[in-house]
């Protein structure tokens, strides 16, 4: 829990847009994968969201977790 909540101050104090992906793997095939993007209130309710960070962070955990190198280049690249 303390490792998102700096990993989601670090995003916030880099001043990034709101696409960014975040890993933590203890083990090899074991991680923890997301989207950092906080809550967003003032897109809210305007069907702004843009899913990019999420599809970055399904992307590391096929590299990652699964070894699916291939799999995650081809989900990067779309």
């Amino acid at each position: 829990m303390f490792g998102d909540i700096l990993s989601d101050e670090g995003f916030h104090a880099d001043r990034l847009d709101r696409h960014a992906a975040f890993g933590f793997a203890r083990r090899k095939r074991q991680g923890l994968y997301e989207p950092i993007h906080g809550s967003a209130p003032d897109i809210a309710g305007k069907d702004l969201a843009n899913p990019l960070a999420a599809i970055l962070s399904a992307a590391m955990m096929l590299r990652y977790s699964f070894d699916q190198d291939r799999v995650s280049a081809r989900v990067e690249a779309a």
